[in-house]
């Protein structure tokens, strides 16, 4: 939260899905891609462990983000490998290793990684929000639920 104006803004808008399954679930890439990071970030409530891809279709390119990953499983990647459809990328960790969280995949997509190296934000401020949209597409061009 940080207070603009004197009003709060919270930083509370989800930008991508997550899904919540028990830890050591396999994770599999959604497309062919590029691994752009394998990190870990094991600030409290941040991803754990860490994959980043990149997916080239023609002259189009994107990113598509795991968080909450083991780290063992995360780093076993190295940067410039290509996965491809549904192949492993990793499993889920556990609460230890996740940034203290219930397990579950947070997925995302990208449009840009700006400058963020291992760190893109997965949730945005309010006033915000706008800008992060056509960063972060909605995920429901990919999933087509009623429930998104």
């Amino acid at each position: 939260m940080r207070k603009i104006n004197d009003e709060f803004d919270r930083r509370n808008t989800h930008l991508g899905i997550d899904f919540w399954l028990p830890k050591n679930t396999p994770i599999h890439a959604i497309l062919e891609g590029e691994v752009v990071c394998a990190s870990v970030d094991l600030e409290h409530k941040g991803y754990g462990g860490l994959v980043i891809l990149k997916h080239t279709i023609e002259d189009f390119y994107f990113y598509s983000l795991y968080g909450h990953l083991s780290v063992k499983s995360a780093l076993k990647n190295t940067i410039g490998d290509v996965l491809k459809k549904d192949e492993k990328i990793a499993e889920l960790g556990d609460s230890i290793e996740n940034g203290d969280w219930v397990p579950h995949l947070h997925f995302q997509i990208m449009l840009t990684l700006l400058e963020y190296q291992n760190d893109f934000p997965g949730v945005a401020f309010e006033s915000e929000i706008e800008i992060w949209k056509r960063i972060c597409p909605n995920l429901n061009l990919l999933f087509k639920l009623e429930q998104l």
